[in-house]
């Protein structure tokens, strides 16, 4: 299954990061949902504060936002 991450453009930090987070946070959390929204937040909160945030699609943003509501919601 891992075979893959060495196709990763791991010099980029605003993509090695989610997926770094990604494929730790899934066996951490014991919920691949979990572990996928991290990566996807992750990934618009880097886009955002490197200054590519057109570069974040649209369906991206609203994800991320309900991603955001949804931890804010089951963690309190």
């Amino acid at each position: 299954m891992l075979q893959h991450v060495s196709e990763i453009q791991w010099s980029e930090p605003a993509i090695g990061i989610p997926a770094f987070l990604i494929i730790t946070m899934i066996p951490l959390t014991f919920s691949i949902a979990n572990g996928l929204a991290i990566g996807f937040t992750m990934y618009t909160l880097l886009q955002l504060l490197s200054g590519k945030a057109r570069q974040v699609t649209p369906l991206l943003w609203v994800l991320t936002a309900l991603f955001i509501l949804r931890f804010a919601w089951l963690g309190g």
